[in-house]
């Protein structure tokens, strides 16, 4: 029953904290000249609902390393929704997301406003164009953050690491910086893997109401050094082979993934 009203407060919380921001960031925005200035705001203001989400989900991020500096890219291995949440807190970006996300509640108008660059996987062709609005963000001198195992696993692997969004980083020789996160929730609550990674066939808004009922869990954020290379299917191993360290997984090239180990 606890975890149950648990939910149901945080969720009106959640509702009116993001409506809340949506209009602060939408006046910002009308009143900004340049783009690099609503660049610059929606950040500062996605910035600021990612802390609030974070606190009123009673998620406590932990971040180990630190951000490089923009303009650059930055890449994680995928394990919820709440991924956005913990680096979006951490460091600011403008991220690049499936077109679904768009339409999700809660997380889809706020996004639409943050900037977030929305890519349809089942065309190709509209890489090129997602390509040329990160480059554009880059250029700026911004961040800009990805997922690229291009999926959500429970965080008991890293998938293989898709290649080709790096080249929007690679074509100007800026740095990409990988990030390992991990969840962990209290003891006596559902597992991390099941309450808080979001993966598989699971539903979202029971899966959502679930992780809201929790007493609190903990994001570690690991940030390691950034990498530069001209091929960008080595470098996506590259950066693969970090989160996996970072991780404590060990490789198993031979599938393709990392799994449990004890490095």
């Amino acid at each position: 029953m606890r975890g149950h009203l648990r939910a149901l407060l945080r969720i009106l919380a959640l509702a009116a904290v993001t409506g809340y921001h949506a209009a602060v960031l939408s006046a910002r925005l009308v009143s900004a000249r340049r783009d690099e200035d609503r660049l610059r705001r929606r950040l500062d203001q996605f910035r600021r609902w990612c802390r609030a989400v974070a606190r009123i989900s009673g998620m406590r991020i932990e971040p180990d390393g630190s951000p490089a500096a923009p303009p650059v890219l930055l890449v994680a291995n995928h394990l919820s929704y709440m991924d956005v949440i913990a680096l979006g807190a951490t460091s600011p970006a403008i991220f690049v997301a499936k077109a679904p996300v768009a339409r999700w509640p809660l997380l889809g108008p706020i996004t639409r406003l943050a900037g977030t660059i929305f890519i349809d996987r089942a065309r190709m062709s509209d890489l090129k164009r997602a390509l040329a609005q990160m480059g554009a963000v880059l250029d700026a001198g911004f961040r800009v953050a990805f997922f690229p195992e291009g999926t959500s696993t429970a965080g008991d692997r890293v998938l293989p690491f898709r290649s080709p969004l790096l080249d929007a980083a690679i074509r100007r020789g800026l740095p990409v910086q990988p990030a390992a996160i991990r969840y962990e929730t209290a003891p006596g609550d559902p597992p991390a893997g099941e309450a808080v990674c979001w993966w598989g066939d699971a539903v979202m808004a029971p899966h959502l109401w679930r992780l809201l009922g929790l007493r609190g869990f903990t994001a570690a954020v690991r940030y390691r050094p950034a990498r530069t290379g001209p091929d960008r299917k080595q470098l996506a191993s590259e950066l693969r082979d970090d989160v996996c360290e970072a991780l404590g997984l060990s490789e198993e090239r031979s599938e393709e993934r990392c799994l449990p180990g004890t490095a």
